[in-house]
C-alpha cells in the first residue's frame, strides 16, 4: 500500500496522513518516494516529525530535488542516482533520507502533509535507523565549552608556515 497525497492533479486524495507511529530514538528516517505530474522546485509535501516531549521538526520535501517522477526518464540523471528500486520498464522509486538532529530524543509519530501543488507525492515505504543514544541527557554541553582554550605560549612564534620555539 502506498500513500498518495492531495494535489491539483489528485484532488480526491487526503490533505494529510497523521499520527503514523514511529516510536523510538532514531538517527535517520528513510522514505521510498515517487511522484506524478512533478513540478521541479515545488515543495510537494512536508514531513512533521513529532517527539514524545511534544516538540516537532517539519521538513519540506521538494520535487525535483528530494524526489522525482516514478517515470525515471522524466528525471535528471543526477536525481536518478537516488533511485533504489526499478522495474523492467524503467519506472522506479527514489530514496529520501532525513538525518535527525535530535537523535537522543524519542520520536512518537510522523505526519505527511500535502502542500496541494501540481506534484502528486507518493510515499511507498518508511523505515528508520536506530540511534546510538540510549537515553536523553538533561544538559547539552557544546564542545567549545567542554574543552579548555589553549593559548599559544609566549616562547612560540610563527616563522612563515612553521611555529617555532625560542627555546631551540
Amino acid at each position: 500500500t502506498c500513500i498518495a497525497l492531495k494535489s491539483r492533479n489528485n484532488p480526491q486524495a487526503p490533505d494529510a496522513v497523521k499520527d503514523i507511529p514511529l516510536s523510538g530514538r532514531f538517527a535517520s528516517v528513510a522514505f521510498l518516494l515517487g511522484g506524478t505530474h512533478v513540478k521541479n522546485g515545488e515543495t510537494a509535501f512536508e514531513i512533521r516529525f513529532r517527539f514524545e516531549d511534544g516538540s516537532t521538526i517539519t521538513v519540506p520535501v521538494i520535487a525535483g530535488k528530494d524526489f522525482g517522477s516514478w517515470m525515471l526518464h522524466k528525471n535528471s540523471p543526477e536525481l536518478n542516482k537516488r533511485c533504489v528500486w526499478k522495474n523492467t520498464r524503467n519506472n522506479g522509486l527514489l530514496l529520501f533520507e532525513w538525518f535527525n538532529p535530535e537523535a537522543a530524543k524519542p520520536l512518537a509519530a510522523i505526519d505527511l502533509i500535502s502542500r496541494s501543488g501540481e506534484t502528486v507525492p507518493i510515499i511507498c515505504a518508511v523505515t528508520a535507523l536506530p540511534s546510538v543514544y540510549r537515553q536523553t541527557y538533561r544538559h547539552r554541553i557544546e564542545l567549545k565549552d567542554a574543552m579548555p582554550r589553549v593559548e599559544r605560549p609566549e616562547s612560540m612564534r610563527w616563522d612563515g608556515d612553521i611555529l617555532r620555539s625560542d627555546r631551540n
